[in-house]
């Protein structure tokens, strides 16, 4: 930790913690240390119920992590602990680590396991309240009762997400063990609401109110500026910025290629004069002289980001800074991406050179990022009739 940059005062805190469980492992005889003890020892010593441990005793279970990660060769200075984290109840966690395994084998990524397991977890908290500890007692009902308790604190796409981790679960139990009820008996047909709203976009005329805020004389202002410029231009998700490196920057053929990080598909971009400027400006005189191949970093320790929403509010802090009028429009970065596609369709670009510009497979996933322009609909519309 001291090596990575921890301060005096974080490490401190955390040898709190590591010295209680070492003296709790002692009393218990413990010599080989595992998650499962840390979580015992979490319970046990500081009375936490480890299946959901609020934000502010979330230092307590980081600390447990840092071990975890380290031992597993992580990088500790990436570990984050989300807000309301939430672990398998050990009830159900022999049963949870077989579906891991189960989804690692079939090439899921970690990100994708996580939320699976994420929404398990909430089901299992569920089941625990209503007292029951085996899964195999789950009933439908109980399912079904879950998902209504919970539609207030989540979103419609978000349940509907649910629904299909806790089917797919469910079938891998079914297809080891005809004991257990299907996915399928539980949810034969899951219903997606097909109400669209329409996404956020700013014209073309906003974007460059937005960017005059943007104070290209400071350090932070430079590496925004080069941030905000690559999502207008490309319409890059965050994630793919956050993870832009100097290998993907082929500054001898101006290009900007890189592999997706949602979709692993390679995607190959024009690298403009503008955009080119703004990222030797940046990297020049504004970027933090460290080792590493990231290319937009923090200004303070750790340099790197945490996570793929990190630059997410890059353009939220000038927009709201504007003359902009913002309504009910989203204010993330992702807007831009919205944005970069209709201000390309106003120009008259053609919807596969647009799918081609976003990453996209589909010129049908395209069309979700597109809101038509009043102009447009107004060549053709219709008069409504007089009626007496």
């Amino acid at each position: 930790m001291e090596v990575k940059g921890y301060k005096e005062q974080t490490i401190s805190s955390e040898s709190n913690t590591f010295n209680q469980l070492l003296k709790y492992c002692e009393s218990k005889k413990i010599n080989n240390y595992n998650l499962n003890v840390g979580m015992d020892f979490l319970e046990k010593h500081y009375h936490l119920s480890t299946h959901k441990i609020p934000r502010y005793r979330c230092r307590r279970l980081r600390s447990i992590y840092l071990l975890e990660w380290y031992s597993n060769g992580k990088d500790i200075t990436k570990m984050t602990i989300p807000r309301d984290y939430i672990t398998t109840p050990k009830e159900f966690i022999d049963i949870i680590n077989n579906y891991k395994e189960y989804l690692i084998l079939n090439n899921y990524s970690e990100k994708t396991i996580n939320h699976k397991i994420h929404s398990l977890n909430l089901l299992f908290e569920y089941a625990l309240n209503n007292k029951i500890t085996i899964c195999q007692n789950i009933s439908k009902e109980l399912i079904y009762n879950f998902l209504d308790d919970i539609k207030d604190k989540y979103a419609e796409n978000t349940i509907y997400a649910m629904k299909y981790h806790i089917k797919n679960f469910y079938d891998y139990l079914y297809n080891l063990d005809n004991k257990f009820m299907s996915g399928k008996s539980i949810f034969p047909r899951i219903l997606k609401c097909d109400r669209e709203k329409l996404p956020s976009y700013y014209t073309k005329d906003e974007i460059k109110e937005v960017l005059s805020n943007v104070d290209t004389n400071t350090k932070i202002g430079k590496r925004d500026y080069a941030v905000l410029l690559i999502a207008i231009t490309y319409g890059l998700r965050n994630s793919d910025i956050v993870n832009l490196t100097f290998k993907n920057i082929d500054w001898i053929h101006n290009k900007i290629v890189i592999i997706q990080y949602k979709t692993k598909e390679k995607l190959e971009l024009i690298l403009t004069e503008q955009v080119k400027l703004s990222l030797i400006d940046y990297i020049k005189n504004a970027r933090p002289k460290i080792d590493s191949d990231k290319l937009f970093l923090r200004f303070r320790f750790p340099y790197e980001y945490n996570g793929n929403k990190s630059l997410y509010k890059s353009f939220e802090k000038y927009l709201v800074n504007s003359n902009i009028e913002i309504g009910d429009r989203k204010k993330g970065l992702h807007s831009l991406r919205h944005s970069c596609a209709t201000n390309l369709l106003a120009n008259n670009v053609q919807l596969p050179v647009i799918s081609s510009i976003l990453g996209h497979k589909s010129i049908e996933t395209t069309k979700k990022y597109i809101s038509i322009e009043k102009e447009q609909l107004k060549k053709i519309s219709l008069e409504v009739p007089d009626y007496e």
